[in-house]
């Protein structure tokens, strides 16, 4: 899980991994030696109320996350499915842009343009939801804010990205200025 890519993804494993291996070896049934007999029943069931909860919570998470990604896998084409990996997990960053990208092609532009909206606010500088809501505003006209995204997805990439030429027919020298102020 180290070395695995992304390393969000997989380091969430890992520690969710650790603290469900913490909370089974805490449910483990306890032989108590002479020294700790004197010991207090109430104190043990204490212990293991709290390494079954903690078990719970991370096969909860574990299972969202698998939930999510399996949908996000198995059902590529499916904006339901897509949407409800998204809801699952919010931090499946692809499988909420598929979604945005899938219901912006059945034709719901605001719905799609929100989910890119609330993914941006979870990761600001993730790029394809950049585009996707640049290249949605140039798909419906607005050229104001298809200029704003795209020139800030071209910044992403040092002005070498696949719109930069596209970005200074489009948006013009001009706008371009205002842009970053000049």
């Amino acid at each position: 899980a180290f070395f695995q890519f992304p390393f969000g993804t997989a380091f969430g494993c890992l520690m969710a991994a650790v603290l469900l291996g913490l909370a089974l070896a805490g449910i483990e049934p306890w032989v108590p030696n002479t020294e700790e007999a004197t010991g207090s029943h109430g104190c043990r069931r204490r212990w293991r109320g709290l390494g079954t909860l903690v078990a719970a919570t991370t096969l909860l998470f574990l299972g969202r996350v698998a939930a999510s990604e399996l949908l996000f896998v198995n059902a590529s084409g499916d904006v339901v499915a897509q949407e409800t990996a998204c809801r699952l997990n919010p931090r499946n960053l692809p499988a909420c842009v598929t979604a945005a990208w899938l219901r912006a092609r059945a034709g719901g532009r605001r719905e799609a343009r929100a989910l890119l909206v609330r993914t941006l606010r979870r990761s600001p500088y993730y790029h394809p939801a950049i585009r996707l809501l640049g290249e949605e505003a140039v798909a419906h006209g607005d050229l104001e804010e298809a200029c704003l995204y795209l020139w800030t997805y071209d910044e992403l990439f040092r002005k070498r990205s696949a719109v930069h030429q596209r970005l200074g027919a489009l948006c013009g020298e001009a706008m371009s200025a205002s842009l970053i102020g000049e």
